[in-house]
């Protein structure tokens, strides 16, 4: 029964010593200070664009002048990762032409 016991109180306080993890989006933050932290990064090609870079993609739709910029944001990542099909069953206000030609820019 002792050994039951300290095999479990082991276990938790393995379990409690593990570091937490912190996802960091933008590579300008400073993690000095985040020692006790396990840092985590997202790999290069999931990361948003600047602003403009996104603005650049969408000059010239329409319907896009309508999203505020979260729809945007999510759209210009959504171009990069869903097929046309998917991204027209998602996106029905925008026409398909125009999605292909936001694919090929992106």
């Amino acid at each position: 029964m002792k050994f039951l016991f300290l095999l479990l109180l082991s276990f938790s306080s393995l379990a409690f010593a593990q570091r937490a993890k912190v996802l960091i989006v933008d590579p300008d933050i400073d993690t000095t200070e985040l020692k006790d932290y396990k840092i985590e990064r997202p790999e290069l090609g999931y990361s948003l664009p600047d602003r403009e870079e996104r603005e650049d993609l969408f000059v010239g739709f329409d319907a896009v002048k309508n999203y505020d910029e979260l729809q945007r944001d999510i759209l210009f990542m959504d171009l990069k990762s869903k097929t046309l099909k998917e991204l027209k069953k998602k996106y029905p206000e925008l026409l398909l032409s125009d999605l292909k030609k936001m694919k090929e820019r992106r």
